[in-house]
């Protein structure tokens, strides 16, 4: 009769899927079976029939399940191949192997296996078609091919499952006498385990070792009640065990081992006289991949020798007996471990509570009194030297007189446990190592560190006075340490919570302080006329005093944590927020304040000047930028006034260049001698004259050109430029200035260039500009080079001097209108030049050391002429 085996639905699925497919081969019409078909059912058949009559026998086969899946593969693959064409009918004998991997398998490798049947189908249906594609590219093959397939994917999810836990199920039925018998004490379950041995193996003699955590020797377990009738308990305890030989047979490879003379040890007599010469069983109690000790059954009486089938019932008794022995001790510790975590947690909950440091300390001694049912405790704890150990709390019997003196750490017990963080158990035999009288009246003590954070703050001493009280073990070791560190992180709260009342009074005074200081510069900001505005690091408005929310004509309310950045788009003002964006990503660059000059909405025609300047911390060694603040003025007055200005300005330039170019028409003419022959000396005032007048006409052509710039008429004409040839003309014009005050002027220019699209009249204007500062500025008998280089894209203009280059203050303001640098220079001509480079799309800096000269570069781009760019606009540093 078959056992109740969960393997046997496989075997009943193998049978059924072997009918259904030979009867549904004989069914279908197709052609009739062939020889090689016939063969392959007589080979699945024979292989069924084995594996019936192992499962009838043993259960489930002994050997791996790879082997039986790897068969069932083979099998099934031949089937369908000789098949010739009609591979339907054995398509269930073909997914076999899920079932095999869902119950002995794991998900991954069941799903595997799946996928793997899944791709070897199509090409064994194709091999047996002939490779007729038609045979797999048809509805009727990939329905049927993927209802299969998905029923093979949910018996690996619903029925494998299932099929384990009834087998988890029966392998639970078998403990379930050990269970009922043993109870929960160690000695219960040996004589359990004992009777149990003796039962299934028909033997008289079961030992049980188990391996002592601490020696690491194999110890034997004694049973109470005592079961074997042939063997006294008397000659057990006289009995001495052989380790070396004992640890020899925990090392053999096998489940179980029968030893006799063919084992490959000796024997030590003293083990073969106990079996009296008789062959007993030997098998290691295995738990979790853990040795946790040895089992060895015997018959001392003849009943004759082991067989086969017992090293099997041996190797599976072992099993069940170390998981029987693991689980009493796990519960027994479990319990264990649940009464004095219950007290523990009653401490806890008790030292935890909010309390002054003292009261803590007090709660803490008396706990320990009455968890270890001890005559005193003590805590001692580090002082701020950190070299003396003082008493702090005690509870229990008093001390005969008054502790006040310290204890240094590294002396005595305390001292030690203190220095090196390791408790300490002290019995009677060595109490003198206590440092005074009376301490050494203490009969044991157990002194634990008291650790928080990996750095010992003091240790708990907990002392028996009386010769009867109890014997510290190694389980009271780690429940004191508990106590311990829940001491100590209760200590260190304590402390904490007086130092964080004491640092609360501080800071709520400071934040009175503050408060009053915040009240000062709120009505500070609120007396400024300008507009002051914070944006923090992610654009949103923090603060704005009356001034700015009157400018922008906006509610406080409103404006507190809005959105500037989403502002300024929806308004269209890409040039502030382009300014905005460079104030924040060029903050540790920024050595000036960015502004801003402009509409604050979107067809206002009112005009706003906004300076921004970053807000950095330092963080790690670099500067970040955490937001930015703002100053905000109204200047739509001023800028209509500059507008009048500039306007009366031209007119004025205007009309004064008429009557200058008229006068120097004249002088020309004088010059020519003819109204005249000329004297050297009128000669001499004549051109200095001439040189005067076109000083004066230039003065008033760079205001003209001022003018229109602000006014936005300022326009270039674009052509072709030979540079080579303008750089020439540029230093014969200031030639002979450079030469009335014996300065050498130089210049390093490639012999031919290609023509550039630019400005003729503008780049002339510059580089006049810039040699004639450069001339001015410096001293007689001083040097002026002017350098032109040829780079890929661009075209590089250096004009250098010796003079006395341009102080910090000066710097900032070079660039704008009307600023004044040393000896009286005007920038009137460097703005000119600044807004003539940009229209080329170029870009002008300089480079200076006060007392060895100034270094201007100018930029200009090759290739097209660029896009017009409105001048005297927008944002500048």
């Amino acid at each position: 009769m078959l056992r109740g085996s969960i393997y046997l639905p496989i075997i009943w699925y193998r049978w059924l899927a072997l009918v259904i497919g030979a009867v549904g081969y004989l069914t279908i019409g197709g052609p009739g079976p062939g020889s090689d078909l016939l063969v392959v059912l007589g080979v699945a058949l024979l292989y069924n029939l084995f594996l019936t009559g192992v499962s009838s026998t043993r259960g489930s086969p002994r050997w791996p399940w790879v082997a039986t899946v790897a068969v069932d593969v083979v099998v099934g693959s031949a089937l369908i191949a000789s098949s010739r064409g009609q591979a339907y009918p054995f398509l269930l004998y073909f997914v076999a192997p899920v079932l095999e991997t869902a119950l002995r398998a794991s998900l991954t490798v069941s799903v595997s296996v799946t996928v793997g049947l899944g791709v070897l189908y199509p090409v064994l249906v194709l091999w047996s078609a002939s490779w007729q594609w038609r045979a797999v590219l048809n509805p009727m093959f990939l329905t049927g091919e993927g209802v299969i397939f998905l029923l093979a994917v949910l018996v690996i999810l619903l029925i494998g499952p299932v099929l384990r836990w009834r087998e988890q199920e029966g392998a639970l039925a078998r403990y379930e006498h050990l269970f009922t018998v043993s109870g929960t004490q160690r000695a219960g379950v040996i004589t359990a385990v004992t009777e149990e041995a003796l039962r299934v193996l028909d033997a008289d003699v079961a030992l049980v070792f188990l391996r002592d955590p601490g020696s690491g020797q194999l110890e034997l377990q004694i049973p109470d009640p005592y079961p074997m009738a042939t063997l006294s308990r008397a000659v057990l305890r006289r009995m001495e065990w052989d380790q070396d030989f004992l640890q020899k047979l925990l090392e053999t490879d096998a489940p179980a081992t029968r030893v006799d003379e063919e084992f490959r040890h000796p024997i030590p007599p003293a083990l073969q006289d106990f079996f009296l010469q008789q062959p007993f069983l030997s098998a290691p109690l295995v738990l979790e991949g853990e040795v946790i000790g040895l089992l060895l059954v015997g018959r001392r009486r003849s009943r004759g020798r082991f067989r086969g089938e017992d090293l099997i019932a041996m190797a599976e008794l072992a099993g069940r007996v170390a998981r029987v022995i693991g689980w009493t001790e796990s519960l027994a510790a479990l319990r264990r471990r649940y009464s004095e975590t219950a007290a523990l947690n009653q401490v806890l909950r008790d030292i935890n509570s909010p309390r002054r440091l003292e009261e803590v300390l007090q709660r803490i001694v008396s706990s320990a009194c009455e968890v270890f049912e001890v005559d005193r405790a003590s805590v001692m704890l580090i002082d701020e030297s950190g070299q003396w150990l003082r008493v702090r709390a005690a509870a229990g019997l008093p001390f005969r007189t008054p502790v006040t003196e310290g204890v240094p750490v590294g002396r005595g017990v305390s001292g030690w446990v203190a220095q090196y963080g390791q408790p300490l158990i002290v019995a009677p035999e060595n109490i003198s190592r206590f440092r005074s009288q009376e301490e050494r009246e203490v009969r044991q003590a157990l002194c634990v560190p008291l650790r928080a954070d990996s750095q010992i703050i003091g240790v708990l001493n907990l002392s028996v006075m009386s010769s009867q009280g109890r014997h510290f073990g190694q389980e009271d070791i780690q429940l004191a340490q508990a106590l311990a560190d829940a001491a100590a992180v209760a200590i260190l709260k304590a402390e904490l919570m007086e130092k964080v009342l004491a640092r609360t009074q501080e800071l709520a005074k400071v934040n009175r302080e503050l408060s009053a200081e915040h009240r000062k510069l709120e009505w500070t900001l609120s007396r400024i006329a300008e507009g002051v505005v914070v944006l923090d690091q992610g654009n949103r408005l923090v603060l704005a005093n009356r001034a700015a929310i009157e400018l922008l004509g906006l509610e406080g309310k409103e404006l507190i944590g809005a959105d500037v950045e989403a502002y300024l788009r929806a308004q269209k003002l890409e040039e502030l927020l382009q300014l905005l964006q460079r104030c924040q990503q060029e903050a540790a660059e920024l050595r000036h304040p960015l502004v801003y000059q402009g509409p604050l909405r979107n067809g206002d025609s009112r005009v706003y000047e906004v300076t921004m300047n970053p807000i950095c911390v330092e963080e790690a060694g670099q500067q970040v930028c955490e937001g930015v603040v703002g100053m905000v003025r109204d200047v739509t007055l001023q800028v209509e006034a500059e507008q009048v200005r500039s306007s009366l300005i031209g007119t004025l330039a205007q009309d004064i260049r008429t009557p200058l170019t008229s006068i120097k028409g004249y002088l020309d003419l004088l010059r020519s001698g003819e109204a005249g022959p000329l004297t050297a000396q009128q000669s001499d005032f004549l051109a200095r004259a001439i040189r005067n007048v076109d000083q004066c006409i230039q003065r008033v052509n760079n205001f003209l050109d001022l003018s229109r710039i602000q006014e936005g008429q300022f326009t270039l004409f674009f052509e072709p430029v030979d540079v080579v040839e303008l750089v020439q003309e540029v230093i014969g014009i200031v030639r002979k200035e450079a030469e009335s005050r014996q300065q050498v002027l130089r210049m390093a220019v490639p012999d031919r260039m290609a023509p550039i699209l630019a400005s003729r009249t503008g780049l002339r204007q510059v580089l006049l500009n810039l040699l004639d500062n450069a001339i001015k500025h410096t001293s007689v008998q001083g040097q002026v080079f002017v350098r032109v280089e040829e780079e890929p894209d661009q075209i590089l203009f250096a004009v250098q001097d010796t003079g006395v280059g341009i102080s910090e203050e000066v710097r900032s303001k070079l660039f704008q209108p009307g600023a004044t640098a040393e000896g009286g220079r005007i920038g009137l001509g460097l703005y000119i030049s600044k807004q003539i480079v940009e229209a080329h799309g170029g870009r002008i800096w300089f480079e200076s050391q006060p007392g060895r000269g100034t270094v201007f570069y100018v930029t200009i781009p090759k290739g097209e002429r660029p896009a017009p760019k409105p001048a005297a606009q927008g944002a500048s540093e």
